[in-house]
């Protein structure tokens, strides 16, 4: 679709730790996902995606940006 953006995103981790009386390993694993409707189509092409200190940031050109109005204030 060229009106929606699709975010996903896994990550996890382990430890082992080997000792002479012992073996401890731990492990886990999350994901994230979501799909967003935008109220526009996209320039798919044009799409950039930034992440930087834990922050997402989407830039998303619209295909053909809405005409403005104009309005007289009288």
């Amino acid at each position: 679709m060229d009106n929606s953006v699709e975010i996903k995103a896994a990550t996890g981790w382990k430890h082992d730790d080997k000792s002479k009386n012992y073996i401890w390993r731990e492990r886990a694993a999350e994901s994230f996902y979501r799909m967003i409707e935008l109220p526009e189509e996209i320039k798919t092409d044009k799409a950039e995606a930034n992440l930087k200190g834990g922050v997402l940031e989407i830039m998303l050109p619209k295909k053909a940006p809405k005409p403005k109005k104009k309005v007289t204030v009288r």
